[in-house]
């Protein structure tokens, strides 16, 4: 029996909540990032929905307290990398199948 190596890579991504939401009810099933994490079929990336004012939280003094505790965890079943169809170079087009999502309570710093 032949064994295969599992080549994929996990990517723990911020997600803005109006397009997590969408994401979160099935409505969105893909998403559009900079290629900055050299993206690749079979892939695996957890969404974590960021709180709202939230967006650029690497400007903030507290990152610990940005993020709402949701999650999808998501399969990366294709993907396109432009430039090509009026996609950017270093941008992809990422296919998203989610595996499950989960809410679950963060601790809040005292």
């Amino acid at each position: 029996m032949r064994k295969e190596k599992l080549d994929f890579k996990k990517h723990d991504l911020k997600c803005v909540p109006n397009l997590f939401q969408k994401i979160w009810t099935g409505t969105k099933t893909f998403d559009i990032r900079f290629n900055d994490r050299d993206y690749q079929t079979g892939d695996i990336i957890v969404l974590n929905e960021l709180k709202p004012g939230f967006e650029d939280f690497h400007l903030t003094d507290d990152p610990e307290n940005c993020y709402t505790g949701r999650q999808i965890v998501a399969h990366i079943p294709y993907l396109m990398v432009g430039p090509r169809y009026g996609l950017m170079a270093d941008w992809v087009i990422l296919s998203l199948n989610v595996l499950y999502q989960e809410s679950i309570q963060l601790r809040t710093s005292t």
